[in-house]
Protein backbone atom coordinates (compact mmCIF):
# COMPACT_ATOMS: atom_id res chain seq x y z
CA UNK A 1 0.00 0.00 0.00
CA UNK A 2 0.97 3.70 -0.84
CA UNK A 3 0.31 6.71 1.07
CA UNK A 4 0.38 10.48 0.38
CA UNK A 5 -0.86 12.89 2.79
CA UNK A 6 -4.80 11.63 2.79
CA UNK A 7 -4.27 9.47 -0.45
CA UNK A 8 -3.71 5.43 -1.23
CA UNK A 9 -3.02 3.16 -3.36
CA UNK A 10 -2.57 -0.57 -3.91
CA UNK A 11 0.38 -2.09 -5.77
CA UNK A 12 1.85 -5.21 -6.90
CA UNK A 13 4.65 -7.00 -8.33
CA UNK A 14 6.23 -10.27 -9.30
CA UNK A 15 9.29 -11.03 -10.93
CA UNK A 16 12.61 -12.86 -10.37
CA UNK A 17 15.47 -11.88 -7.34
CA UNK A 18 18.35 -13.40 -6.15
CA UNK A 19 20.24 -14.67 -2.94
CA UNK A 20 23.41 -14.78 -1.93
CA UNK A 21 23.87 -17.12 1.41
CA UNK A 22 26.98 -16.69 3.35
CA UNK A 23 28.24 -17.57 7.26
CA UNK A 24 26.12 -21.28 7.24
CA UNK A 25 22.98 -19.66 5.43
CA UNK A 26 22.53 -16.80 8.70
CA UNK A 27 22.76 -13.67 6.14
CA UNK A 28 21.46 -13.17 2.62
CA UNK A 29 22.32 -10.45 0.66
CA UNK A 30 19.03 -10.07 -2.02
CA UNK A 31 18.87 -8.01 -5.47
CA UNK A 32 15.79 -7.87 -7.95
CA UNK A 33 14.21 -5.74 -10.15
CA UNK A 34 10.37 -6.06 -11.33
CA UNK A 35 7.71 -4.97 -12.93
CA UNK A 36 5.24 -3.44 -10.87
CA UNK A 37 1.56 -1.83 -11.45
CA UNK A 38 0.04 0.82 -8.98
CA UNK A 39 -3.81 1.07 -9.10
CA UNK A 40 -3.35 5.12 -8.35
CA UNK A 41 -0.71 7.43 -9.62
CA UNK A 42 -1.53 10.97 -8.44
CA UNK A 43 -0.56 11.80 -4.76
CA UNK A 44 -2.01 15.28 -4.53
CA UNK A 45 1.07 17.63 -6.62
CA UNK A 46 2.83 14.04 -7.13
CA UNK A 47 2.48 12.17 -9.82
CA UNK A 48 3.97 8.93 -11.11
CA UNK A 49 3.84 9.18 -14.69
CA UNK A 50 1.07 5.60 -15.27
CA UNK A 51 0.27 2.79 -13.38
CA UNK A 52 3.36 0.37 -15.06
CA UNK A 53 6.39 0.95 -12.94
CA UNK A 54 9.40 -0.80 -12.75
CA UNK A 55 11.15 -1.79 -8.88
CA UNK A 56 14.28 -2.75 -8.25
CA UNK A 57 15.65 -3.57 -4.65
CA UNK A 58 19.08 -4.56 -2.69
CA UNK A 59 19.27 -5.46 0.88
CA UNK A 60 20.08 -7.87 3.66
CA UNK A 61 18.64 -10.44 5.95
CA UNK A 62 19.64 -12.12 8.79
CA UNK A 63 18.48 -15.85 10.03
CA UNK A 64 19.26 -16.21 13.47
CA UNK A 65 16.39 -18.43 14.45
CA UNK A 66 15.38 -21.24 12.53
CA UNK A 67 12.63 -20.78 9.93
CA UNK A 68 12.71 -16.81 10.55
CA UNK A 69 14.49 -13.68 9.00
CA UNK A 70 14.37 -9.88 9.83
CA UNK A 71 16.06 -7.98 7.41
CA UNK A 72 16.19 -4.20 5.70
CA UNK A 73 15.15 -3.53 1.85
CA UNK A 74 16.36 -0.26 -0.09
CA UNK A 75 13.63 -0.57 -3.20
CA UNK A 76 12.96 2.20 -6.11
CA UNK A 77 10.17 2.59 -8.10
CA UNK A 78 9.92 4.28 -11.25
CA UNK A 79 8.13 4.20 -15.06
CA UNK A 80 11.58 3.33 -16.66
CA UNK A 81 10.32 6.92 -19.20
CA UNK A 82 7.65 5.13 -20.04
CA UNK A 83 5.54 8.57 -18.75
CA UNK A 84 6.04 12.02 -18.50
CA UNK A 85 7.15 12.69 -15.57
CA UNK A 86 9.46 10.19 -13.87
CA UNK A 87 9.67 11.15 -10.64
CA UNK A 88 10.52 7.73 -8.72
CA UNK A 89 9.71 6.71 -4.92
CA UNK A 90 12.78 5.60 -2.76
CA UNK A 91 11.66 3.07 -0.45
CA UNK A 92 13.33 1.75 3.06
CA UNK A 93 12.24 -1.30 3.99
CA UNK A 94 12.15 -3.21 7.35
CA UNK A 95 11.21 -7.34 6.71
CA UNK A 96 9.89 -10.22 8.87
CA UNK A 97 9.74 -13.58 7.41
CA UNK A 98 9.30 -16.86 7.95
CA UNK A 99 11.52 -19.19 5.79
CA UNK A 100 9.62 -22.37 4.43
CA UNK A 101 13.04 -24.16 3.26
CA UNK A 102 16.17 -23.71 4.80
CA UNK A 103 18.07 -26.22 2.53
CA UNK A 104 18.04 -24.33 -0.56
CA UNK A 105 21.16 -22.14 -1.10
CA UNK A 106 20.17 -20.16 -4.47
CA UNK A 107 16.54 -19.81 -3.83
CA UNK A 108 13.87 -19.63 -0.53
CA UNK A 109 10.56 -19.16 -0.29
CA UNK A 110 9.25 -16.72 1.86
CA UNK A 111 6.12 -14.88 3.04
CA UNK A 112 7.15 -11.70 4.29
CA UNK A 113 5.39 -9.32 6.05
CA UNK A 114 6.47 -5.38 5.28
CA UNK A 115 6.71 -2.30 6.61
CA UNK A 116 7.42 0.80 4.72
CA UNK A 117 8.62 4.00 5.88
CA UNK A 118 8.10 6.32 2.70
CA UNK A 119 7.10 10.03 2.08
CA UNK A 120 5.22 10.24 -1.48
Amino acid sequence: MLKGGSESALGGSIGPGLYFNGFKDKISILMGVNPTVISKHTFGDEDLGGPIQFTSHIGIEFNFVRHFAIGYRFQHMSNFVFYDPNPGLNLHMIEIGYLFNMKSTCTLTELKVLASMHKV
